[in-house]
């Protein structure tokens, strides 16, 4: 199925990556604002 590659057990991409840390970073600006 081609939108297996973008479920929550697709191996990691550049894109899954980036998209990854920016979640982390608007929750650190969400708990430490």
């Amino acid at each position: 199925m081609p939108m297996a590659r973008h479920g929550p057990f697709a191996p990691p991409t550049f894109y899954q990556r980036n998209a990854h840390s920016i979640v982390i970073r608007q929750r650190l600006y969400h708990w430490y604002s």
